[in-house]
């Protein structure tokens, strides 16, 4: 576990990933727009039997059958609060594997659109002899709104960074170990997780109101609010427990609810746009 084990060392480091108390004031880890949007779309999310699973937060797991392995770990950075760019993402790599020259590194890079969700994002991806080991991508925006705070992405391929740097201590990276080394820094008291399952309560809630309000995106912030407190709260009671299970179900269900709403409504919009058109 080298590999996962240094990931995380490395942006523990460089302050990218804090203990509990930063959290909220940096954003960190929280799930981005990006994240929220494809995880909660894709009716596989909630984990299960021979089913490919997007896991909500740090990692990619594959499930086939008992079989459970991670494939990915995602990084998520307000880039508010910091800078990341290709050079940080190149030292990460350094941090782990030294010297770099004997690879060869290219990239690319663009922009796409999203239709459904009226988002434009940018992307690049890092190749290293061939392999595809990193890719970043932020949503600038969402519902054709221009976002304040851009989450930016980075996706390290665990098993092709493996696979060029020669290390054969991970050719397989099991949920349990990645999970055990992504929360080995962390203490989690019993009154700071009775905390965050009250803050969790109270961000569905805010999003609730948001949403019966009609401020459709603010209802979305509030409801990746309430994806970082579940994400905390999983690091005590496992991926797998009813708790986790019963809190992404109330996500998901409070994310179609504010999908279907902003859905009608801008198509009210635009049937009142239209008529006023054929009008003049």
């Amino acid at each position: 576990m080298k590999l996962v084990d240094e990931l995380n060392n490395y942006y523990r480091k460089f302050g990218l990933k804090k203990i509990r108390e930063d959290y909220i004031e940096l954003n960190e880890d929280v799930l981005s727009y990006s994240e929220l949007f494809f995880h909660l779309d894709n009716p596989n999310s909630i984990s299960g039997a021979n089913v490919r699973v997007l896991n909500v937060g740090d990692m990619s797991f594959s499930i086939q059958g008992t079989k459970r392995s991670v494939s990915s770990i995602y990084r998520v950075v307000d880039q508010r609060k910091h800078t990341v760019n290709f050079k940080d993402v190149f030292l990460s790599l350094k941090h782990i594997f030294g010297n770099m020259d004997d690879y060869l590194f290219t990239y690319n890079s663009g922009d796409y659109h999203e239709p459904s969700l009226g988002a434009t994002v940018s992307y690049s991806n890092i190749y290293a002899n061939g392999f595809l080991i990193v890719k970043c991508k932020y949503f600038q925006t969402i519902n054709d709104e221009h976002l304040e705070s851009i989450p930016l992405v980075i996706e390290y391929n665990l098993n092709n960074l493996s696979y060029v740097f020669g290390d054969e201590e991970n050719n397989e990276f099991s949920v349990e170990q990645v999970r055990d080394s992504e929360f080995s820094s962390y203490i989690f008291e019993e009154i700071e997780f009775e905390n965050e399952n009250i803050l969790f309560t109270s961000h569905i809630s805010e999003s609730e109101t948001h949403l019966r309000e009609k401020r459709y995106i603010l209802a979305y912030i509030s409801l990746i609010k309430s994806c970082k407190d579940v994400e905390i709260i999983k690091g005590k009671t496992g991926i797998f427990s009813e708790k986790y299970i019963d809190n992404m179900k109330r996500i998901r269900e409070i994310y179609f609810e504010i999908k279907n709403e902003y859905l009608n409504q801008k198509a009210i919009v635009d049937s009142d746009g239209l008529k006023e058109d054929k009008d003049e």
